[in-house]
């Protein structure tokens, strides 16, 4: 499986837990859709970061180093928002708010990344390299999801 379709594979999922949280009605489902795309997001983010992105900025080209640094300052933000949503009460207007954004946010940076960030993988790696990194990507988040 190549990283393209690792990244994509965890992109669908993590949109669709993100979508139940923010649409349901019953604050206990939007609990557990929380409780399901936390753990996800926060592998998925930073196996991101320390695979997929290290290997792009060691290109040394200002504008992908430019996108991986976007790329972070997002996780970052969803990780803030996360982290309040954990605080929260599920059924308050301002928890509501805050899914929402979480959920915004999401569709915003994996447009990013399926527009800007995939097609850099495939310019500047090769198949043997592409593969490479998918192996990294999913021992590191499956290492991520066991803590």
């Amino acid at each position: 499986m190549t990283i393209e379709t690792l990244i994509r594979a965890d992109h669908t999922t993590l949109l669709k837990q993100a979508k139940a949280m923010c649409n349901a009605d019953d604050p206990a489902q939007a609990r557990a859709a929380y409780a399901a795309l936390k753990g996800l997001l926060v592998a998925h983010s930073r196996a991101e970061e320390s695979v997929v992105y290290r290997a792009l900025d060691k290109l040394g080209l200002a504008t992908v180093q430019e996108a991986t640094q976007e790329g972070e300052v997002e996780h970052s933000l969803c990780d803030h928002l996360m982290a309040r949503l954990a605080r929260g009460k599920a059924d308050s207007a301002l928890w509501k708010a805050r899914a929402k954004v979480v959920c915004e946010l999401l569709e915003h940076h994996i447009d990013e990344e399926h527009e800007e960030m995939l097609p850099l993988l495939d310019k500047h790696f090769d198949t043997a390299q592409r593969d490479a990194l998918a192996k990294r990507f999913e021992v590191r988040k499956a290492a991520l999801m066991e803590i």
